[in-house]
């Protein structure tokens, strides 16, 4: 059933050599995870890629958090931003602010202080 596919998809993501089947598993993971109540298994797994090596899976993880629409993942989410900005990735700092704005439903430019805040449970 739906979970099956769920794992399926995340092993794709987490572990297929080829960075196109890893985005497009990850994009597939959001958007599925987005029609079932229990997102969490999703959320995890959309909040590890944006460790991946490749830039468009990692942006790609981040539009479908978007997608998914967690607001609970917008702590570990703003440590991400953090992350990729400290290693110079602007592509992933720009995809991640636009999913928080997603999350918050604006697209309004924030400091990370502001994240932050916005972000406290």
């Amino acid at each position: 059933g739906e979970i099956a596919a769920q794992q399926a998809l995340a092993a794709r993501v987490e572990r297929d050599p080829e960075w196109p089947v890893r985005a497009e598993s990850a994009r597939a993971l959001g958007a599925r995870g987005s029609r079932h109540d229990h997102r969490g298994y999703a959320a995890g797994v959309l909040l590890r890629a944006l460790r991946d090596e490749d830039a468009t899976v990692a942006a790609t993880a981040a539009g479908a958090l978007a997608v998914l629409g967690e607001r609970a993942t917008m702590p570990r989410l703003v440590e991400a931003l953090e992350q990729a900005a400290r290693d110079g990735r602007p592509g992933l700092v720009a995809a991640i602010e636009r999913t928080l704005g997603a999350l918050v439903g604006d697209t309004q430019r924030r400091t990370l202080a502001e994240w932050r805040a916005l972000a406290r449970p």
